[in-house]
């Protein structure tokens, strides 16, 4: 078979470098403004945490692959939201689009540790009040979503809210984690986000 692919001209490579400029520029000034306050060393922002901390190199190893799947819920999401835009699907694509916000805060929750140290140092709220802040938009985007939700896959839904549910229910109730109870709530949170990724693919 003949592969009918055809070169791209050096014109319209430079047309298809416009998006990657912008991410450049916002790069560029983002390690600028590192580089200029002195609020923070510039080695802490910029080293892994577990070579900062002298730990081990497999360090929050578990945690970090929680993260990667939230995040890839959150591109998954963002891809079908911009293949149904593409095929004449708004319902589709708003449906997606606001699963990837949604997604992401999640994601910013359990990279930064919103709702356990940040909001309740910054805001003097408690854990489960930063808690149901997190959590708030998600069900609201379940509610408001319910019929896009009917017509996809809802069990992979219904699956990955019952992993998300017990994390924070195991997160709000534990005082002193022990190695089962940690087994338990990264289980269920990695159930809820891998179920997240096949949700989001699915629909698209």
């Amino acid at each position: 078979m003949t592969d009918r692919r055809s070169h791209f001209s050096f014109r319209r490579q430079l047309k298809l470098l416009g998006p990657l400029t912008i991410v450049w520029a916002v790069g560029g000034v983002s390690l600028v403004i590192i580089a200029l306050q002195d609020a923070v060393p510039v080695e802490t922002l910029l080293l892994d945490s577990s070579y900062l901390a002298g730990a081990p190199w497999y360090s929050g190893l578990v945690s970090n692959l929680g993260i990667l799947g939230w995040t890839m819920a959150a591109i998954s999401a963002v891809g079908g939201a911009w293949v149904a835009a593409r095929t004449g699907r708004p319902s589709a694509a708003w449906f997606l689009g606001t699963g990837s916000a949604v997604g992401t805060l999640l994601l910013t929750d359990d990279l930064l540790l919103l709702h356990s140290n940040l909001l309740p140092q910054l805001m003097g709220m408690t854990k489960a009040t930063a808690m149901a802040l997190i959590c708030l938009p998600s069900i609201a985007w379940a509610v408001v979503f319910r019929h896009e939700i009917g017509r996809t896959r809802w069990l992979t839904l219904a699956a990955a809210v019952s992993g998300f549910t017990t994390s924070v229910m195991l997160d709000l109730t534990t005082s002193d984690p022990t190695a089962s109870s940690l087994l338990a709530e990264d289980g269920a949170s990695f159930s809820a986000c891998w179920h997240g990724c096949l949700l989001h693919s699915h629909r698209s």
